[in-house]
């Protein structure tokens, strides 16, 4: 952890809802906070606690209706349309809850594909990929399809996609729901050893108390607020 430097991710006073019918639900209630590069960040929190919402809201997939959040000196909401949009690409990364691969790739193709797009100029997008796949464990079977990998390792293809274009943050909504407990704690050091490695900003969601023993920080959210927010030693 390096909390010397300025932290890569400001949040001001947050505030997100939505609406159902006739009644509206606040769903995150002016939270503000600051996350650092070089730490994994884990919110947890029982579900309909925001979550999610605050994630989206942290990594521009979702627009607060007040409050700003400062991503890498930049309030993104302010960007135009395109302008956010390659901000995402090249800065980015994402892991779901589903690997959402595509079946008829192996797993170097599934990480060299999106390099295309978003890799910074001048990138070997071979090598990167390649990098990608060996960081996650992965280099004996990039040659693989989705058909031929274990859950966990599907999972870990979706990491090196992710990982590969060397995003400063990376966001992970869920990222080891399907998986046994042995592969959910191996993808949750995973993500401790990049950013403390890559001096990255990781911020995973999770439901599993059981893996926030690995994380730099907890972030507990409880009805749209963090109810607790606490560091761990190493």
């Amino acid at each position: 952890m390096t909390l010397d430097n300025a932290p890569s991710l400001v949040a001001h006073a947050l505030h997100r809802g939505f609406v159902s019918g006739h009644v509206r639900q606040e769903v995150i209630r002016g939270i503000s906070l600051e996350i650092f590069p070089g730490e994994l960040t884990m919110i947890a929190g029982p579900s309909g606690s925001g979550k999610t919402t605050l994630l989206a809201l942290l990594s521009g997939l979702l627009s607060p209706e007040r409050g700003s959040v400062i991503s890498l000196g930049q309030e993104i909401e302010t960007l135009p349309e395109r302008e956010r949009e390659r901000y995402r690409l090249r800065h980015t990364g994402f892991v779901f809850q589903g690997f959402n691969l595509f079946s008829s790739l192996t797993s170097f193709e599934q990480v060299v594909l999106p390099l295309q797009y978003g890799a910074r100029p001048g990138t070997d997008l071979k090598q990167a990929a390649l990098y990608a796949l060996e960081e996650v464990g992965l280099t004996e079977k990039l040659h693989l399809r989705p058909l031929e990998l274990s859950g966990g390792e599907k999972q870990r293809v979706a990491v090196a996609r992710a990982i590969a274009k060397a995003p400063e943050l990376l966001f992970a909504d869920e990222p080891t729901s399907a998986l046994d407990s042995h592969n959910a704690e191996r993808i949750v050091v995973l993500f401790k050893r990049l950013a403390h490695r890559h001096q990255s900003t990781i911020v995973c969601v999770t439901h599993d108390e059981h893996l926030l023993r690995h994380a730099d920080r907890v972030l507990h959210l409880r009805d749209g607020l963090i109810l607790d927010d606490k560091r761990r030693s190493a």
